[in-house]
């Protein structure tokens, strides 16, 4: 029972993985958006490691397992520094105060 719960999580995890890689690459494709690109990526890893786990060989591969969910973490971490860096890299300077316009005289 615990088994077949288990299994139908890993199955439920590998569908949303999958969505979130080809949301991912098309928006990529669509607007060039590295961010995207990276989050993409680490949701195939994820994905890679949920087959390996419903394939049964989860045991066996535990190892190469660990670097494929460690490696999809650092890549979401790099993705969101590389965004929170770029954003501030890229945030516009104050403007200074605009001087209110010379009132006219009339004649």
């Amino acid at each position: 029972m615990i088994e077949s719960i288990m299994s139908a999580v890993t199955v439920l995890n590998l569908l949303f993985c999958a969505v979130i890689l080809l949301l991912g690459l098309y928006v990529y494709f669509s607007r060039r958006n590295q961010f995207v690109l990276l989050v993409a990526a680490s949701f195939g890893l994820f994905g890679a490691s949920h087959v390996i786990t419903l394939m049964g060989m989860a045991a066996a591969l535990e190892f190469p397992l660990v670097i494929i969910r460690a490696t999809a973490y650092a890549l979401v971490i790099v993705a969101l520094f590389a965004d929170i860096w770029g954003s501030m890299k890229e945030a516009p300077a104050p403007r200074p105060a605009a001087k209110p316009a010379p009132k006219r005289r009339r004649r």
